[in-house]
């Protein structure tokens, strides 16, 4: 039974958020994005399947290992509704600190390593949300959910509701079809073409998914 409580039911859940993830952003590709990834598959097949299997050793190797380790070390609150201040608290501590682990990817050149196959898919499509470097993944995807449960100390149902709401807003932005959405009235917010202009320049834009950092940062006055 502390087999089955302790290691398979964690072991699941983390399954179940990896594989809803996997499935979110692959039917974006094949739907509202198809015209961008059958061009990727066409121009570059090889770089789609090497986007597929990142996406499966990220989202349905790594993910449910590590969830098994939150849930047993991390998740002390047995409530089962959902918390909106941690959720709110979770997700702000994950664009925060992704924005800072991406902007410090690119600055240092000796890390840039870390980033550098993200950038391979210079027209990403939705599931390249997930394509990235194993050591990228725990550092800027998985650090920060664990930072954030020790901030916050969140249920489980909150838990995985910040990471789907990160996971949902993460393979929107790697969405064409969707750059043309604007917000005009909530510049504090990411829109698709923030991060796919990223993509192309490399230099600007580092905010994802959610919380637009760039803007809060250029338009944050500073004491002289």
């Amino acid at each position: 039974m502390k087999l089955i409580k302790h290691i398979v039911r964690p072991y699941i859940t983390g399954l179940h958020l990896g594989s809803y993830t996997y499935l979110f952003s692959n039917v974006l590709d094949h739907t509202i994005s198809r015209k961008n990834t059958m061009e990727l598959i066409q121009k570059n097949p090889k770089l789609y399947i090497d986007g597929t299997v990142s996406n499966f050793i990220n989202l349905l190797g790594l993910s449910p290992m590590y969830y098994i380790i939150v849930d047993n070390f991390f998740i002390t609150d047995k409530s089962v509704e959902l918390q909106l201040l941690k959720w709110f608290g979770m997700v702000l501590t994950h664009n925060i600190i992704f924005y800072k682990m991406h902007k410090t990817f690119h600055e240092y050149k000796s890390l840039y390593f870390i980033h550098k196959f993200h950038h391979r898919f210079v027209k990403p499509i939705p599931s390249n949300g997930n394509a990235v470097s194993t050591i990228e993944y725990n550092l800027a995807y998985v650090l920060p959910f664990v930072l954030g449960m020790l901030f916050f100390r969140p249920n489980s149902i909150t838990f995985q509701m910040s990471i789907a709401t990160i996971s949902l807003f993460n393979s929107l932005v790697h969405c064409p079809p969707l750059k043309n959405l604007r917000l005009k009235y909530l510049p504090f917010l990411v829109v698709p073409n923030d991060h796919l202009i990223h993509h192309e320049v490399l230099t600007a834009k580092y905010a994802s998914p959610i919380l637009n950092v760039d803007y809060l940062v250029k338009n944050t006055p500073t004491s002289n």
